[in-house]
């Protein structure tokens, strides 16, 4: 018999209402302006995915020193009837084999049948998203055996504000939070029947996983970590099989997720070079104090979001409470629950924050301060807090019971306002080197003879091709091959009134405006414009 949680099976008259308004506010959020925000720099590559085409085509292409148009660089966002899909997932290999192929395979035929506009491609992600619900009301079931934990769980999910600016982005990482739930509820079910039927739910549950983020090795050791902490004995005697089941199903099921990955494998070691190379930023150091701030506004996001960034003033007051809650959430689950339902939570958070975090601190890195990365840990704190109010709404006592609602409300509110914010906005954090694009092609649209300058630089190509979503037909572009340190300026036809460049080296920036005697005006990050004629 397992011990109980502490958490009564009666609901409060009002609570299925609420619920199912508020899992109807999330799905309109979830639906509502999927193209307002601009298509920022990953999500240009997940159309180059999917549409079969790589950035060393795009910059040996368009990055020639040729005056184009957007609609020009528009061709590698959309389908070639000549390239099919295996061709599509084979480039993918080559070019961004960190990023495992299901979700763009997924989206393959989904642009197949659907084409390849904004909001269509980030509709997928959107419907992803609301298979969240089922597999988190599964894992609370299965962890809470309450139907009120798991309850106030999908509330706080549904107008989570992480969750629904993720469900609105062209990549897989709403799925991967699918699958994490997923693999999460199907390990306790596997532990509990102890059925073949059981294991192999979990399997295939950890495979679609593992194809739709690596990163779900991270959560699979905390999963292991958790099986051989509840199964303390690992002697083969007879007497102690019942014990020792949970550990073997375990690691013959584990082993042969990971056989089964060996494909991709292959992609990985063979083009480690081109992977170390496209997440070496991930290893570049941010000053403590960035970093420690980042942290602070990335674990408070799954309850408050109103677009803030690390110095937008008096942030810290409104964030802190909402992180004092989800520690005292943690300490709270740890002392009312059996060991089997407290370490489940804490080797989900643990298992990736640690494996993250460690290595930022002995050789240095941002790898802890990249949302996307932190999305186990998210889902982790999210149960905790959950379990936290539906244990105070659920007390005998009335003032815990008033304090349930009030912190309830609290979040809730919170997560709809912040939902509210983001679903007007053109851009918002998680667009990172795009943020400023809405800000920067209005200028250019609205300037006489525009045209832009960059080169192939870094993130530059997809950059420029997510501008390009924003430009008018009668901008130009002049897109260099990757610039030298000691580069000569291209001569700009006279008809060019407004120069526009983005992201090019200061000493070419410097030529050019001592050829037009005139000084240069930031318009955005790493974005100046130059006049030629005053």
């Amino acid at each position: 018999m397992r011990r109980s949680t502490g958490i009564r099976r009666l609901q409060p008259a009002w609570f299925k209402y609420a619920l199912v308004g508020l899992l109807i506010v999330g799905i309109i959020f979830r639906f509502i302006n999927l193209d307002k925000k601009v298509y920022w720099h990953d999500e240009v590559y997940t159309s180059l995915r999917i549409t079969a085409h790589t950035r060393s085509e795009l910059v040996e292409r368009a990055f020639n020193g040729n005056i184009i148009t957007p609609a020009d660089l528009q061709e590698y966002q959309q389908i070639d009837p000549n390239r099919g899909f295996w061709l599509a997932m084979y480039l993918s290999g080559i070019e961004d084999a960190q990023h495992p192929p299901l979700y763009y395979a997924i989206a393959y035929w989904w642009a197949q049948v659907f084409g390849t506009s904004i909001s269509t491609i980030r509709s997928l992600s959107a419907i992803s998203s609301l298979l969240i619900f089922p597999c988190l009301y599964w894992l609370c079931l299965e962890l809470f055996e309450s139907r009120l934990v798991a309850g106030v769980a999908l509330a706080l999910m549904a107008v989570s504000p992480f969750q629904v600016l993720f469900a609105q982005e062209a990549r897989e990482y709403s799925l991967w939070a699918t699958t994490i739930l997923l693999c999460s509820a199907a390990l306790l079910y596997a532990i509990r029947r102890q059925t073949k039927f059981a294991w192999t739910v979990y399997g295939v549950s950890l495979i679609v996983s593992l194809y739709t983020f690596l990163f779900t090795g991270l959560v699979a050791i905390g999963h292991s970590l958790y099986v051989l902490a509840i199964n303390p004995s690992y002697s083969l005697s007879l007497t102690d099989f019942r014990v020792n089941k949970s550990i073997i199903s375990y690691v013959i099921t584990s082993t042969i997720a990971l056989i089964v990955l060996l494909p991709w494998f292959y992609f990985i070691f063979t083009y480690i070079e081109i992977v170390r190379a496209t997440s070496a930023w991930s290893s570049i150091s941010l000053p403590p104090l960035i970093s420690l701030q980042l942290s602070a506004l990335n674990f408070s996001r799954s309850f408050v979001d109103f677009g803030h960034r690390i110095d937008s003033p008096g942030v810290y007051w409104l964030i802190v409470p909402f992180l004092l809650l989800q520690l005292y959430s943690l300490y709270f689950l740890c002392s009312h629950t059996p060991l089997r339902v407290w370490l489940f939570v804490l080797t989900l958070i643990g298992s990736t924050a640690l494996i993250l975090g460690i290595p930022d601190l002995i050789i240095g890195g941002q790898r802890f301060t990249v949302t996307r990365y932190l999305i186990p840990c998210f889902l982790g704190l999210q149960l905790s807090t959950a379990y936290l109010i539906a244990a105070w709404l659920s007390s005998i006592h009335a003032f815990w019971r008033q304090m349930g609602l009030a912190i309830a409300s609290l979040l809730i509110v919170s997560g709809i306002l912040s939902c509210a914010m983001s679903s007007q906005a053109e851009t918002w954090w998680n667009k990172v080197v795009s943020y400023d694009n809405p800000k920067i092609a209005k200028i250019i649209n609205a300037s006489e003879n525009p045209i832009v300058v960059s080169d192939a630089f870094a993130t530059n190509p997809g950059n420029v091709v997510s501008l390009s979503y924003l430009l008018n037909e009668n901008v130009r572009l002049l897109l260099l091959p990757e610039i030298s340190r000691s580069p000569t300026p291209p001569d700009i036809p006279e008809q060019f009134s407004n120069i526009f460049f983005l992201d090019l080296p200061n000493d070419y920036l410097n030529q050019f405006q001592e050829k037009y005697r005139s000084s240069l005006t930031l318009i955005g990050e790493r974005a100046w414009q130059l006049k030629t004629k005053v």
